[in-house]
């Protein structure tokens, strides 16, 4: 172990900023990022930003590889840090990669996985689970954050999940952008949201400052899909809001975090959806925002399996299509929002989505969550969370 060690550590500091390549091929690297968030995860469910220090921490070391050259010359320090990280993957072994998830019933499913080495995950037992605590988010939005939480009360529900301690309500403008709530905002107009999961109740509807006036854990923002590959209108619009909303939130430790939207068409979907990556990769540095809900980035990964419909997972080229579109979305939100505090992820949930006859009479391309599915939907949206800024390949055998 320790001489495979020695050539790992070389290998990285000889070619740090190769690092995402390799991770390709090696299943050290592609371990790494996954391993220390889990690891650093377990031993910081205390905290209440667990998911924002798990992220902020894994990205330091990886911000330092571009310095690795330099300091390789005055310090051990890279060749410390590299061991670190290396230290959180001694069970990575030279195996075929599985992933084993322990069902309430207490046998073990072998899920297929895109390079994660012998990682059990506990789906929730028959009974109550508690979240680390009481969660409340506000979604500002449009119709994408529908799409994205339709189905989300019935995964937490299928993950018995204390709905006491949970809220998730979304606000809707269609067509919505930064600017159209710091609009509403300034000329106090009324907003109505909607409570998509959990029995926390909220006011659902005043001026967007008395409804930004409660006691939110995470705020959710959302921008228009035809502008959320421009950075400029980041820069443009979302200052004002950020700070409307860090103005009056009372709770100021209030977590503000970003939904990633999906490309559209299959011609043009993944030069959108590589333009809206580029600019939630810039949010950490320009705005402070850390936490992403990749909902384009799952959408994309199952658009490259047996889950892609006859219009790319939408109903209408632009929203998602009934059943397994806003499943794997629900999903997403899901293993990104709510799996870090209850300790359980999406994989392994039991709940489905048959079409409903008002589904079926109203949109196209609609098809049907049942056992035969799940279980790849829920993939994509966690290879997603896991890696935001790329699209995995996931093995269907």
């Amino acid at each position: 172990m320790l001489v495979r060690w020695i050539g790992l550590v070389r290998e990285i500091l000889n070619n740090p900023m190769d690092i995402f390549e390799k991770s390709k091929s090696n299943e050290a690297f592609s371990a790494i990022l996954f391993l220390i968030d889990e690891f650093i995860g377990e031993r910081a469910a205390k905290f209440r930003k667990k998911p924002y220090i798990c992220r902020k921490m894994t990205r330091f070391y990886f911000s330092l590889m571009k310095f690795f050259p330099v300091l390789m010359k005055f310090s051990p320090i890279p060749f410390v840090l590299t061991i670190l990280m290396l230290a959180v993957c001694q069970h990575v072994r030279a195996q075929e990669w599985r992933m084993v998830i322990t069902q309430t019933d207490g046998t073990k499913i072998e899920m297929p996985t895109a390079g994660i080495s012998d990682v059990t995950f506990t789906q929730s037992a028959p009974g109550t689970v508690s979240l680390d605590h009481p969660l409340r988010v506000l979604v500002l939005g449009n119709s994408y954050a529908l799409d994205a939480t339709a189905y989300l009360d019935e995964l937490v529900e299928a993950a018995h999940i204390d709905r006491d301690q949970l809220g998730v309500y979304v606000g809707v403008i269609n067509g919505g952008q930064f600017s159209d709530w710091t609009g509403r905002y300034k000329y106090g107009s009324d907003v109505v949201l909607q409570k998509m999961a959990g029995n926390i109740v909220m006011k659902d509807k005043a001026s967007v400052k008395e409804l930004l006036h409660q006691e939110w854990d995470l705020i959710v923002v959302l921008h228009v899909s035809n502008k959320s590959y421009v950075w400029s209108t980041f820069e443009e619009t979302l200052p004002e809001l950020l700070e409307i909303i860090r103005e009056n939130c009372p709770n100021k430790q209030v977590e503000i975090a970003y939904q990633i939207p999906w490309g559209h068409t299959e011609d043009v979907a993944e030069t959108e959806l590589a333009g809206n990556i580029e600019c939630a990769r810039k949010l950490a540095d320009g705005f402070g925002i850390t936490h992403l809900i990749p909902v384009g980035t799952a959408v994309q990964n199952a658009r490259n399996t047996s889950l892609n419909t006859s219009m790319y997972m939408t109903r209408d080229n632009w929203h998602l299509c009934m059943g397994v579109g806003r499943y794997v979305a629900a999903c997403t939100f899901f293993e990104s929002v709510i799996a870090p505090l209850a300790h359980v992820s999406v994989l392994g949930n039991e709940a489905v989505h048959p079409i409903t006859d008002e589904e079926k009479r109203t949109y196209n391309g609609s098809v049907a969550v049942d056992a035969s599915n799940r279980r790849l939907c829920q993939l994509c949206a966690f290879y997603a969370v896991k890696d935001p800024f790329n699209v995995t390949a996931i093995s269907e055998k």
